[in-house]
């Protein structure tokens, strides 16, 4: 074991320089609730920089921006959606499973495209544990769109100042898009089975941490979707792989907690930590989820929540989604299920 945690670090890329770009609007965001007192109102927002900061890296055609401002727009409607659909048990379940299906289906065809679609999932999951009226809703909605354009702005102002984006590589993402539609439409989609089962696995964790009322349950259904792979043994790898990194985020922003950092202490926490997330994202996968849930962590606590039981949430969170993704990648991967509900898809291979 100490041998593969040393080749894992060995292996770590830090893209530290391009990470900083991500920073000041964070920074902004943080100083202004701490100043004004409007903690959660920065942490809703700082929720879509973070997730707009870590499209800076990925591409979705030729304009570089796209994937940010994509998921900026994207993560908003989620949200609201999202806020509205938590007040009903049935609308949440359908559009948590569809959201899933829908990015689990461009999984293996265009990974920009799969990006951004799981970063609305994400807010869509997120927003739905806090049932709103409308008006919360439009509100949070925007909080979520104005955190997000302000990190793409940032993000592209950095670009200037370095002399102009690093080149896109998704000129023909578009292209990938259309073609998968088409299939959809014929039912000739080579990823409909692994979408059936995200969307079942992500309905299942909702409903689950719905029913119970667990603490930041969110972290479940989110946690289902990202795991869950095409191949069964991808699925096994990926969920011991997020297990182990959230528990050990959440294990040394606990250990931190001890200290009781509170004002510019807890910022300056929360903002290393996003730093090492936003340089680690393209590196080993553990080593990332390390940075993400000790960020996490730190940017619910600037919310006054305890370090130590919004760590303790995501891990029971964390265990409750993978187990049931891991548990429904093997169902649906006993060859007299796979026969009885995918039929047309082995048809058409």
């Amino acid at each position: 074991m100490m041998h593969t945690l040393v080749s894992r670090l060995r292996s770590v890329t830090f893209e530290g320089r391009a990470a900083l770009l991500c920073l000041p609007a964070l920074a902004l965001m943080l100083g202004y609730g701490w100043l004004t007192g409007h903690h959660a109102a920065s942490s809703v927002a700082v929720g879509g920089a973070l997730a707009v900061g870590f499209g800076s890296v990925h591409a979705f055609t030729r304009w570089r921006w796209a994937a940010m401002l994509l998921a900026a727009i994207g993560m908003s409607i989620s949200t609201l959606v999202g806020s509205l659909a938590g007040n009903h048990e049935i609308a949440l379940l359908a559009t948590a499973a569809l959201w899933a299906a829908a990015c689990a289906i461009f999984t293996s065809i265009e990974f920009g495209a799969w990006w951004i679609l799981l970063q609305w999932a994400i807010a869509l999951f997120v927003a739905s544990y806090y049932p709103a009226d409308l008006a919360d809703a439009l509100s949070r909605a925007g909080l979520v769109l104005a955190g997000g354009l302000l990190q793409m702005a940032c993000v592209i102002i950095g670009w200037k100042l370095e002399g102009g984006p690093p080149p896109a590589a998704a000129h023909h993402s578009l292209r990938r898009v259309r073609k998968t539609l088409r299939l959809v439409r014929t039912g000739k989609l080579p990823t409909l089975r692994h979408a059936l089962r995200a969307g079942i696995s992500v309905a299942l964790a909702a409903g689950i941490v719905h029913a119970l009322a667990l603490p930041n349950g969110y972290w479940a259904p989110m946690t289902g979707l990202l795991v869950l792979k095409p191949q069964l043994r991808a699925t096994r790898s990926r969920g011991l792989e997020r297990l182990i990194g959230t528990l050990l985020g959440a294990g040394i922003a606990g250990l931190i907690s001890l200290a009781a950092p509170s004002g510019v202490a807890l910022l300056l926490l929360t903002l290393i930590a996003a730093w090492f997330a936003f340089a680690l994202q393209r590196s080993d996968y553990v080593v990332f989820t390390v940075a993400v849930t000790a960020t996490i962590v730190f940017v619910l606590a600037v919310d006054h929540s305890s370090e130590a039981v919004t760590a303790g949430h995501r891990l029971l969170a964390t265990a409750l989604g993978g187990g049931l993704a891991l548990a429904v990648a093997h169902l649906t991967n006993m060859q007299w299920l796979r026969r009885t509900l995918f039929k047309s898809e082995l048809r058409h291979r």
